[in-house]
């Protein structure tokens, strides 16, 4: 692979992690589609999110054998082609929030062919060494992506709900480069030719990657579901304001998340796996300022704070699950990107358990519930990291 080969491919890679966050694109949407559809509850809304995690997680169940019948580079490619014709369905048709959810099922089937693939592909191309600074830009990527549609989408659901859906015209770039750029034979990394020498496949291996997978999706989650209507119902905007400056929020998340991104390498080389702690704590403290804030600035503010949680975690998560896998790597990252989607899927159960436990739907307690398991979380992951690293000594 030339200099000029190596440059391209990983340019459609980004590219293509834009998908990666799959219906957090949706989030300018949640405010306005409880006005749209009165009669639906809460949850019913943030279904809307939580579909394409359902069809991502079902679709991973056969990405592994896809992969080993089709070129990576079609699959990829109709990933994001899927996210396309999404927006364009979503757009044209939206009379019943039944439509909008099956809808919802073409991103998410679209989401899991691109954005499981693609990580795949950035095994088998790049050494190890390479992998922890390319999954930390593409992890940027995917934030500076969603960051896009967040803000962008923001601003056309000012215009009519149903512009929010266009902004998945954003992975038209992907579909074009996934086809132009990734040759149908990926396997070109030098390691690839040791490639059944890396050892069993080791299912305990997996449980660490999983469950923080897994968690900082469930507790992200939180955030880019809930952002919109925490913004309508705190007052602190005008009504007519709300849906951008909620739109505005998701993109300061994502801002902070792709920037962090770019310095994850040199933080990875003085803390090690601590990246995952360091996530898991800017969590609950973001979500503890955002409770008690009494201004909306102060909810950018929390949005700073824990912007990056996403990114210090999920690429540590991916190498630690690809390298389980030993010799069927593949296997390990698809197993730990399930269960990150797994995460996804199931947060609309915080917002029951916040309700049944503090008695209120009022929005901010979801943030107050999600911060404080995340301080529980980041102590066993840090506990975690600590045995390991002495066991690594011993």
């Amino acid at each position: 692979m030339t200099r000029k080969q190596r440059t391209w491919n990983i340019i459609a890679i980004y590219f293509v992690a834009a998908l990666q966050m799959g219906g957090a694109g949706l989030s300018p949407l949640m405010a306005s589609l409880s006005e749209a559809f009165p009669s639906a509850g809460a949850t019913a809304i943030q279904f809307v999110m939580t579909v394409p995690s359902i069809t991502v997680v079902l679709t991973n169940l056969f990405t592994g054998r896809l992969c080993e019948k089709y070129p990576k580079k079609y699959l990829t490619a109709i990933g994001c082609g899927l996210a396309v014709l999404f927006a364009l369905l979503g757009f044209l048709f939206n009379r019943s929030l039944t439509v909008i959810y099956i809808w919802a099922a073409i991103l998410g089937i679209g989401t899991s062919l691109a954005c499981t693939v693609s990580p795949a592909i950035v095994n088998e191309m790049f050494e190890p060494e390479e992998r922890v600074g390319i999954f930390g830009v593409r992890a940027c990527a995917s934030s500076i992506g969603t960051m896009l549609m967040t803000f962008v989408g923001g601003y056309l659901v000012a215009i009519h709900w149903r512009y929010g859906f266009l902004v998945y015209l954003i992975m038209i770039p992907g579909l074009i480069l996934a086809l132009a750029v990734h040759p149908k034979d990926t396997k070109l990394a030098k390691s690839m030719e040791t490639h059944g020498a890396r050892g069993a496949f080791r299912w305990k291996g997996l449980v660490f990657p999983c469950v923080a997978g897994f968690s900082v999706s469930l507790l992200y989650s939180v955030a880019m579901v809930n952002v919109s209507m925490l913004v309508s119902e705190s007052g602190f905007v005008p009504p007519e304001a709300a849906a951008a400056r909620g739109g505005l929020l998701s993109t300061v998340l994502l801002a902070v998340g792709g920037l962090v991104g770019f310095g994850l390498n040199r933080l990875t080389r003085k803390i090690g796996l601590h990246c995952m702690t360091l996530g898991f704590l800017s969590l609950a403290t973001g979500y503890g300022i955002i409770f008690f804030a009494p201004s909306y600035a102060l909810f950018i503010l929390g949005g700073i704070v824990c912007g990056g949680a996403i990114t210090f975690v999920m690429p540590h998560a991916q190498i630690l699950g690809s390298d389980a896998g030993g010799s069927r790597q593949e296997l390990g990252l698809s197993i730990t990107l399930l269960c990150a989607n797994l995460g996804t899927l199931v947060s609309p159960l915080l917002t029951a358990l916040s309700k049944g436990i503090f008695n209120t739907d009022a929005v901010r307690f979801r943030f107050l519930f999600a911060g404080c398991l995340a301080l529980v979380i980041a102590a066993l992951i840090a506990a975690q990291v600590a045995w390991q690293k002495r066991k690594s000594l011993s």
